[in-house]
């Protein structure tokens, strides 16, 4: 061993010497391991973590696992057991070598596919250490070595997810909650332990300066600290602590001149060099946003709704904290459509308060009134008490006090009253100079404020007939409401009037009304919480609607269906294009009844569903309404994208590219009397399946002077049998085109899309889509590569380069040959030659393929001298197969004609 050192010029220091196959030496560590033959219980852990490192070496996992746990074992024995070191920091050390312990076992144990005994062990670790936080101006120590054992398990578990499957557990083992299995469990414990740190932390940092002073008696190094917040960096006693040769241990490095030498530290000094190492920290937040994002992506990809948008809560709370309003807002704007679909009002009424303070602090009065007047307006429960125990944000807890006060600073604000309190309000102001528009429409959140509704007396209204229609307001806010002015639009704008409230004649714009418009004065408009006011008025409708203006709606009810026994004429009659009328028969005690709406969409747009039923429960008792509602949101069913390619290995030149930038946006140009290929994708993008029936290209409407002549050819390949589209899945459909005019532009037509609902009784939809104009040039070359689809590993085979020149010009060709290694070859390399005007230049190699596989060909690059263009092959173009040996094909059964096959193009 000496003489191999000396040959590789090792020094000794770098040498471990290690002897697994000396049995004498191997008996005699195992015999002082079971004999425990040792002074101090610290041997006996270092004995133990070293042994079983050996064991890993020898890839004794059974033994190794049992070393670390004995190992384990023998370190919580030296819990308040004396030591040379002080008690805090022998209680740092046990912390620092227990996690180094708990790490190689949970490793063994989840490399091992053991993941529900790693879940048990890691369950006792925690609750081993979590209480041992030790002195109370220690604690944040305590908490960051909490959060990093939950880290580090996720990670670990994390690895070892994507290769061992979920367990099957027994019922012995069903103490496991199955989100233990999921790293997003842990991370998010981390970043609670982390949250715990912050306000552990905060506390430490009142009463630094109170430690400090107790130092600077004996140390005068520290006379800045107590004047300052930051006199802690320059505690220069502190800066020669630094990390023991042990783990877990602090010495104070003192240089003797040639010599350094390692001088225990006392608590105190430990105590203060881990308050100054804290304080230079940065970055806690970002640790802790960066947890949370890993918990909730975790817990979304599992489809787990709930955890995640509480990992989200807790992300957007972190954002607001360090003032990051914008990211803070955005979280929090998507948690309220969950808030607000599941009906938690308490969480809601948080969310809505961080999200005014995040308007006010970036000065957008839109969103900070909407947010205050939803927030005025939710269900207060009125157990108050108990809301009080709750940290509800920076609103406070849902209250009806804390709703008027809401309520009354929303109107201040409004009617301009708020100039005193500018600067709390953050700059938020409503003046005509900054006016505020608020639209409350049939999916607003704001519904929940203000309700209104307009009842015709009369289902049926004559043109020239007068009419009675009733206008209903309800406010939800917790206090009254004057309403200054009110206007009611229809589509004849001669029914169109004003409702002006006379107590507030001057405030309201009368002024500016067109004389001719007819307006109405009543003696107060005030809504009271939640009381209907209804006003009675009469209209006078000059002409009929025709059912043609249909087609302007956007969503349209066609029928309600109870029964196969109901007239159509009633139905037709009683529904119209946004309300229906059905008539429940009379329930005994367990019956049902059903019906069944068609709706139709004209645009993808969201609606709300509202059903009203009015019952009596016995023969003259008054009549109970019941009011539901639900949002129905309008996807896009089918969406239809294009793309344009020239045919396989074929490259017309056309100058518009060679002037055209990247991605300039301007419009695509094809080679006349050439083939180039179409390729339409069809995605469905609803959450149910599809039956595609047919895709076709279909000209669009044009004069007849133009269909004279036919500008280009479209064909198509094989129709194909219906097909079904799930969720998500794309449908492609290929087409050549063949321009045949020298035209400027070309109208490619539209795509027409056929297709329908998965079952049977559903309707066929016609989906168009028109494709962009294209332009038209005509090529002045074509270049052409032949070779055979595929090749044999050691025949040869011949690869052609044709050169059209389709002008009657003489045109000078450079071109150039690149060498492979995959291939023995035979042709021109470098040369520049002339094609003659309306002539084919033809350039011929012979390849010998040396390899077998997808082989890139010799990559051939040739130049045009008068127009500057230089054309290379595609990656895909210059891909060849070669077989190991002759492959032998079994001939197909179907064979169809050329012309209805389309040309090859790469994948």
């Amino acid at each position: 061993m000496v003489a191999l050192r000396k040959h590789a010029e090792v020094d000794a220091k770098y040498v471990i010497t290690f002897i697994p196959d000396d049995a004498d030496e191997g008996r005699r560590v195992k015999t002082r391991l079971e004999k425990k033959s040792y002074g101090s219980i610290e041997f006996n852990v270092r004995y133990c973590f070293k042994v079983a490192i050996y064991a890993e070496f020898r890839r004794d996992w059974v033994e190794a696992l049992r070393m670390y746990e004995d190992g384990y074992h023998a370190l919580r024995e030296m819990i308040g057991t004396s030591t040379r070191l002080p008690p805090i920091q022998q209680l740092v050390e046990i912390k620092m070598v227990a996690e180094q312990f708990h790490f190689k076992i949970s490793t063994l144990l989840l490399h091992g596919g053991k993941i529900v005994e790693a879940i048990k062990w890691f369950r006792q670790h925690n609750a081993s250490y979590k209480k041992l936080t030790g002195p109370t101006q220690m604690n944040f120590l305590h908490w960051e070595w909490l959060s990093r054992q939950f880290l580090v398990f996720a990670e670990l578990l994390e690895t070892t997810s994507a290769t061992i499957s979920s367990p099957t557990l027994t019922v012995a083992d069903r103490t496991s909650s199955d989100w233990e299995f999921r790293p997003a469990y842990y991370y998010q414990a981390s970043s609670f332990i982390y949250l715990s740190l912050i306000h552990q932390r905060n506390l430490l940092y009142v009463s630094m300066k109170q430690l400090a002073a107790q130092f600077l008696k004996e140390k005068k190094t520290c006379v800045e600290f107590a004047v300052s917040v930051t006199p802690i960096d320059t505690d220069e006693s502190c800066d020669s602590i630094v990390p023991s040769l042990y783990v877990g241990q602090f010495a104070r490095l003192l240089d003797l001149g040639e010599t350094s030498v390692m001088q225990l530290i006392t608590d105190e000094d430990y105590i203060l060099f881990a308050l100054i190492a804290e304080g230079k920290r940065f970055g806690d937040s970002t640790e802790i946003i960066a947890l949370l994002k890993k918990a909730y992506e975790a817990y979304d990809n599992l489809k787990s709704q709930r955890a995640a948008s509480f990992c989200r809560l807790l992300m957007a709370k972190e954002y607001f904290l360090t003032s990051d309003y914008t990211n803070s807002k955005h979280h929090f704007d998507n948690l309220t459509s969950l808030y607000r679909q599941e009906g938690w009002v308490t969480l809601l009424w948080e969310v809505l308060g961080y999200l005014r303070e995040c308007s006010r602090k970036l000065g957008s009065a839109q969103d900070f009134v909407s947010y205050s007047l939803e927030m005025a307006a939710l269900p207060i429960s009125p157990i108050s008490s108990l809301q009080e125990l709750k940290n509800c944000g920076p609103a406070g807890s849902p209250s009806l006090k804390h709703a008027e006060n809401i309520h009354k600073e929303v109107f201040a604000i409004v009617r301009e009253e708020a100039s005193n309190e500018e600067e709390n309000m953050g700059g938020i102001k409503v003046n005509s100079d900054h006016p505020l528009h608020l639209e409350i429409d049939l999916v607003s959140p704001l519904r929940v404020v203000l309700l209104t509704s307009v009842a015709f007396h009369e289902q049926i209204v004559k043109p020239h007939a007068p009419t009675l229609i009733t206008l209903s307001l309800l406010s939800q806010l917790p206090s009254p409401v004057e309403i200054d002015q009110l206007e009611i639009q229809f589509n004849q704008s001669e029914c169109n009037f004003i409702i002006v409230n006379a107590q507030r004649r001057e405030s309201s714009s009368i002024s500016n009304i067109h004389p001719d418009r007819r307006v109405e004065t009543v003696p107060v408009i005030q809504l009271l919480t939640n009381k209907w006011l209804r006003l009675t008025y009469d209209i006078n409708p000059r002409e009929a609607e025709h059912s043609s203006s249909s087609d302007n709606l956007h969503v349209e009810l066609l029928g309600v269906l109870c029964g196969p026994t109901q007239d159509s004429h009633d139905s037709i009659r009683k529904v119209q294009q946004s309300f229906g009328l059905v008539s429940v028969p009379f329930l005994n005690v367990g019956d049902s009844w059903s019906c069944n709406l068609e709706i139709q969409w004209h645009r993808p747009k969201p609606v709300m569903l509202y059903v009203s039923l009015g019952y009596s429960p016995s023969s003259g008792a008054p009549k109970v309404h019941i009011h539901k509602s639900l949002q129905i949101e309008g996807k896009t069913p089918v969406v239809i994208s294009h793309r344009l390619m020239l045919p396989f290995r074929r490259d017309p030149l056309l100058l518009s590219r060679l002037k055209r930038a990247p991605e300039s946006g301007q419009t695509v140009s094809l080679p006349v009397n050439e083939t180039s290929i179409l390729v339409v994708n069809a995605t469905n993008c609803t959450e149910v399946p599809l039956r595609l029936l047919s895709m076709s290209i279909s000209e669009d409407d044009v004069s007849p002077k133009t269909k004279t002549k036919t500008t280009c050819t479209i064909q198509s390949g094989i129709d194909s049998d219906p097909t079904l589209l799930v969720p998500g899945e794309e449908f492609k459909k290929v087409f050549t085109i063949k321009p045949e005019l020298n035209v400027s532009k070309l109208n490619l037509g539209s795509v027409c899309l056929r297709w329908k609902r998965d079952y049977e009784s559903s309707k066929e939809v016609i989906t168009k889509q028109s494709l962009p104009d294209v332009n038209l040039e005509f090529p002045p070359l074509i270049i052409t590569m032949e070779c055979p689809p595929h090749g044999v590993l050691g025949e040869p085979f011949t690869y052609f380069a044709r050169i059209h020149n389709q002008t009657k010009l003489l045109q000078e060709v450079k071109f150039s040959l690149s060498d492979s290694q995959s291939f023995v070859l035979s042709g021109p390399h470098n040369d520049t030659t002339f094609v003659l005007p309306l002539s084919e230049y033809i350039l011929s190699y012979k390849l010998v393929p040396l390899s077998s596989g997808s082989l890139q060909l010799p990559r051939v690059t040739i130049t045009s001298v008068r127009y500057s263009a230089g054309f290379q092959p595609t990656t895909a173009a210059s891909t060849i197969f070669i077989f190991p040996s002759k492959p032998q094909f079994q001939s197909g059964q179907k064979s169809y004609p050329a012309d209805l096959v389309p040309q090859q193009i790469p994948a």
